[in-house]
């Protein structure tokens, strides 16, 4: 019986119009020879993007998403699981990126919609789960890394989580992971439900790294590696007139 590998986009499209290429061949393409592969999809239905930290301000295709053809899709209202999440309970211990809270609420936003999707892919059975970022252009095949994943699925490694060891926090990347196993899909794809139990427990403001600290996924049971062998450009938003910024995979000890 073949493997079922759950492609998880979650969030806002961004530039996906200009992305979709590069992730058809060397996401979807590899992950198909692979095992069974279904698209997941939750996305907040917004039209516009104005984020001073990141420098982003335009207007968003409310339609883009229809070109992924999800398996799996859910669009939803921004602002609507703010409560849900204790959003002003959060507040309370900190602006961590003194921004009058605007990017605790797109982090929020983001954790919320990665949560809809775990649920949904680990519902359908997902042996592996690659949380997929749709603003990014691919420019190598993720094969060795998912090959890695259905060894682990296949192995004693099971549960086993990979993450790419760039941007900050020394890889515990908060957006891009693979996960193998329900242990680790569960770990890496909540972790908002942990939000406000850490600000609670520590007194610390919450930030990217913040649900890794208050659930690492070792105490789930993963292992951890790193996916090597692949370099991908992380736009803020890819097209004409965006710059996009180099990031590579590499070995973590």
């Amino acid at each position: 019986m073949s493997l079922r590998i759950a492609i998880c986009f979650f969030g806002i499209t961004r530039s996906l119009g200009h992305t979709i290429s590069s992730i058809e061949e060397h996401v979807l393409k590899p992950a198909a020879t692979l095992g069974e592969v279904h698209l997941y999809a939750h996305f907040f239905q917004q039209a516009r993007i104005d984020n001073v930290r990141s420098g982003e301000s335009g207007a968003l295709d409310p339609e883009e998403y229809r070109v992924l053809a999800s398996d799996w899709l859910r669009l939803e209202e921004p602002e609507t699981c703010l409560e849900t999440w204790h959003f002003e309970a959060l507040k309370r211990f900190g602006d961590f990126w003194k921004d009058g809270f605007k990017s605790l609420r797109n982090l929020v936003h983001q954790l919320h919609s990665m949560r809809q999707v775990t649920l949904a892919a680990l519902a359908e059975g997902a042996d592996v789960c690659l949380f997929c970022r749709p603003d990014l252009r691919y420019h190598d095949s993720l094969a060795p890394a998912l090959q890695r994943a259905v060894q682990s699925a296949n192995g004693p490694r099971s549960p086993l989580a990979q993450i790419p060891v760039w941007q900050s926090y020394c890889g515990q990347n908060d957006r891009f992971a693979l996960c193998t196993g329900e242990a680790a899909i569960r770990a890496y794809g909540t972790r908002i439900e942990q939000a406000l139990a850490f600000c609670q427990a520590t007194g610390r403001w919450i930030r990217p790294i913040s649900p890794f600290e208050a659930l690492p996924l070792g105490q789930a049971g993963c292992g951890w590696t790193a996916a090597s062998g692949s370099n991908i450009f992380c736009p803020w938003a890819a097209g004409p007139g965006h710059e996009c910024w180099p990031s590579s995979f590499t070995e973590m000890a």
